[in-house]
């Protein structure tokens, strides 16, 4: 039996990995595993790698096994390899007008902790975020611009780029508010429509027409000006906004230009990124059981949704369902939730049951209008309550791989007439039974048929037994 389970662990490349596992019994051996497949020679309770590489990033457990069955297989663990920042974009060289404002970007593909832009090697005073700008440029803000990136792993420097100021001059001269825009990430094929009031002025002494407005780079066709009316002029010191459309095509950054002609000397340009993005909402667990409660009393428990994607959604329509609707309930009142990148979120869910017996419904979330995500509920309502306890040990299930059914062996300490239900990731009901279990050792077989007689595939499966008063959850992954 596992006594003290292994940690997750966050190193930098090149530094010791070491997780350990504390189990009693008698002639233990131990395999240590990444990513489901054993690794070779790991065969102690601890497992090192003295220096580790990218390559190491991973989930990682480890089968401890015995003189007696069954053996125990330790919680899963993830180790993060990481390393000095990863430059993905540099900042870029800008010839602009004097009077007009400029952004330096930087972007890196891993944690980054600090920034620090340096004009000529100098620190800039509070200049720390991925962007910096110079508002109203002078001539002496002309020089060689870089940025220093740092995390716990080490500093990365960027480029060094030139910024070129053109002095003001007689004519017509436009300037912009800004010379970079970044839109952010958005889901592709989503639109995302942003207007930039001021963005366009006539910093020169004549009046100033704007005759074409065109889109270059490498990905102009993600872009588009709407709302524009061609030619476009602009009297002495006027303003004028700017309307731009992305929809990305791809997942990854997008990036284009914009160029101005018109009646003026050296026309600025505008600089446009954006990332393509994608979302995946899964549920942590597709089968949340609330155990033993009684009639009239209430028990909560919490869904855990994770966004795994790098673009936000949108979460609606809760919504439960199934055999017994009124005896569950989702208590908040909201109608959607934004779920950012790479984030998570608890929703809670109630059991409220009012007569007695098993209780399952399903929990149904609508991710970005669309898409559907579901989590099974069970729970057990009895007159009295009695203490939840294990009344099922000692489980185990072989062969795995299995060709034509599955055996699931354990130990009851309790007997009498059990309902068996096996369902799928989706948290769907595929196989029901009913098995009378003896005090002691027991077993049952699964064909690996759903109650149609379709064959089921490989993959999760969370196996369900109750009396209607204990419950007993067991997942198992079908390889």
């Amino acid at each position: 039996v596992i006594t003290k389970e292994p940690t997750n662990a966050q190193l930098c490349i090149g530094e010791k990995l070491e997780l350990n596992v504390t189990a009693t019994g008698n002639d233990l051996t131990y395999q240590w595993r990444k990513n489901g497949n054993p690794i070779n020679n790991a065969n102690s309770n601890v497992f090192t790698i003295p220096s580790v590489s990218a390559q190491d990033s991973g989930i990682y457990d480890v089968i401890v096994r015995g003189s007696c069955s069954p053996s125990d297989t330790s919680i899963q663990v993830k180790v993060t390899i990481d390393q000095a920042p990863i430059i993905t974009e540099q900042p870029k060289e800008q010839t602009v007008n004097e009077g007009s404002n400029v952004t330096f970007n930087v972007k890196v593909s891993n944690t980054a902790r600090s920034y620090q832009w340096r004009k000529s090697g100098v620190d800039i005073p509070n200049a720390n975020q991925p962007s910096y700008t110079l508002t109203n440029v002078k001539q002496n803000d002309e020089g060689n611009y870089d940025c220093l990136v740092t995390n716990k792993c080490g500093t990365t420097t960027s480029n060094r780029v030139k910024l070129t100021i053109i002095p003001k001059g007689d004519g017509p001269l436009l300037s912009l508010s800004q010379n970079s825009i970044e839109f952010g990430t958005v889901k592709i094929n989503s639109k995302l429509e942003k207007t930039f009031p001021g963005l366009l002025k006539n910093i020169g002494s004549e009046t100033l027409t704007i005759t074409e407005i065109n889109i270059i780079g490498d990905n102009p066709s993600d872009y588009e000006i709407f709302g524009v009316t061609l030619p476009m002029n602009l009297s002495v010191d006027e303003e004028k906004q700017l309307n731009i459309r992305f929809t990305p095509s791809e997942i990854g950054i997008r990036s284009a230009i914009i160029k101005f002609k018109g009646n003026f000397a050296q026309p600025p340009e505008l600089q446009l990124s954006g990332i393509g993005g994608f979302i995946k909402i899964s549920a942590q667990e597709k089968i949340i059981d609330f155990g033993n409660v009684g009639i009239n009393n209430s028990s909560t428990k919490n869904a855990l949704i994770i966004n795994e994607g790098n673009a936000p959604a949108k979460l609606s329509q809760f919504t439960i369902a199934g055999e017994d609707i009124t005896e569950f309930g989702f208590p908040l009142d909201i109608a959607e939730i934004t779920l950012d990148a790479e984030s998570e979120v608890e929703l809670p869910l109630v059991f409220n049951p009012s007569s007695e017996g098993s209780k399952t419904a399903i929990f149904t979330i609508t991710v970005d209008e669309n898409e559907k995500i579901s989590i099974q509920l069970i729970g057990n309502a009895t007159t009295s309550l009695k203490d939840d306890y294990p009344f099922i040990n000692h489980f185990s299930a072989f062969p795995n791989p299995a060709e034509n059914r599955i055996t699931f062996q354990f130990n009851s300490i309790i007997e009498g007439n059990f309902q068996i239900a096996i369902y799928n990731s989706l948290g769907i009901a595929i196989y029901h039974s009913t098995q009378f279990f003896k005090f002691g050792d027991n077993f049952f077989e699964w064909h690996l048929l759903d109650d149609s007689g379709n064959r089921s595939s490989s993959g999760t499966y969370y196996l369900h037994i109750t009396n209607g008063v204990y419950s007993f959850v067991y997942k198992v992954v079908l390889y």
